[in-house]
């Protein structure tokens, strides 16, 4: 990688740091077990814009910082732990399809609906645990979680596919490490 392109991916990581960071304290609907927020779409599409190395990392520091500058500090550690070990396995099954496809296109194959599977439940049970276990001190409690946990990743990783496709269309296509295709 050419030290300008590495300034570029820096400089876009840092970037959606931010976005996914301000997405998650600013853009959220609260619920009884906390808040669901479109952060989660940032990082999901952070990894067809950066790639799924650089793409897992600036989604799960953006979101450890928005839980840390909105007073949820507790759940900092936790959210990072989260998102890096979803956003890595998701990004890994993405980079799988284009490495065998050389694209990822419009209609999902199979490895990248593993991946929305595997991260799904990485993303529920690894919030689940960690409410259960650090924050609430409360197996009870944290099944409140589940449910809002569960329809969060999966709409996050639905609107990144669908504003990705909608980006690819309008030119944007060139920023991105993975670009839809129609097929």
């Amino acid at each position: 990688m050419a030290r300008s392109e590495k300034t570029s991916v820096m400089v876009m990581a840092a970037l959606f740091m931010a976005i996914t960071c301000v997405c998650t304290m600013f853009l959220k609907v609260p619920t009884a077990a906390g808040y669901v927020h479109l952060g989660t779409m940032v990082v999901f599409l952070g990894i067809y814009v950066l790639g799924w190395k650089y793409g897992t990392l600036a989604g799960a520091v953006g979101t450890a910082l928005a839980d840390l500058l909105s007073g949820y500090a507790i759940w900092a550690p936790g959210s990072l732990g989260v998102m890096l070990a979803a956003t890595f396995i998701y990004g890994a099954f993405v980079n799988g399809v284009e490495k065998k496809y050389g694209v990822v296109t419009s209609s999902p194959k199979m490895g990248e609906a593993i991946g929305v599977i595997c991260a799904s439940l990485i993303f529920t049970l690894g919030y689940f645990m960690y409410g259960g276990g650090v924050v609430y001190d409360s197996w009870a409690a944290a099944m409140l979680v589940v449910v809002p946990n569960l329809i969060q990743v999966l709409v996050g990783i639905l609107l990144a596919r669908i504003v990705g496709m909608a980006l690819c269309k309008m030119g944007a296509g060139r920023f991105f490490k993975y670009r839809f295709v129609k097929e």
